[in-house]
């Protein structure tokens, strides 16, 4: 039974229409990061490299102009269905959240597309959303809009 409800539920979701693009702003923070290295997995040789050095790590600004009557909250979702960000919005607001390093998210390690719903304040309804999304080539689409290439 919950199945067909999740079923059903899924194949509404892409009815929900895109927020328009005047009414936000996207920023891509590019940074420089090291990976870390899990805890319990070190292997110290006498002529090995200290690591592979910093990689490309992407961060987004998400600057909401104006909400709609109703658009209480924002949910941010990865394709792994992880919620990234879940708080209340306001207009002139900005957040600010983590995608990734680029090559996991070109290579389909991590997540590569990530939904962000403008949501009542019972989180029942989804009232519009952006779409976010990184191509195996490395394009980066704004609801399925070209925006860029990392």
């Amino acid at each position: 039974m919950f199945t067909v409800l999740a079923f059903v539920l899924l194949a509404f979701q892409d009815n929900i229409p895109f927020k328009p693009s005047d009414e936000f702003e996207l920023r891509m923070n590019y940074d420089l990061r090291t990976r870390p290295i899990p805890e319990g997995h070190k292997i110290d040789f006498e002529n090995d490299k200290k690591g592979i050095g910093p990689l490309p790590f992407l961060g987004l600004t998400l600057k909401v102009i104006k909400i709609q009557p109703g658009e209480d909250r924002v949910r941010i979702i990865s394709n792994y269905r992880d919620i990234v960000l879940n708080r209340k919005v306001k207009a002139d607001q900005e957040l600010s959240f983590d995608l990734g390093y680029t090559a996991d998210m070109k290579y389909r390690v991590k997540a590569h597309e990530y939904t962000i719903y403008f949501q009542s304040q019972q989180c029942k309804d989804n009232l519009s959303r952006i779409l976010i999304q990184v191509e195996q080539d490395g394009t980066f689409l704004v609801n399925n809009e070209v925006r860029g290439r990392l």
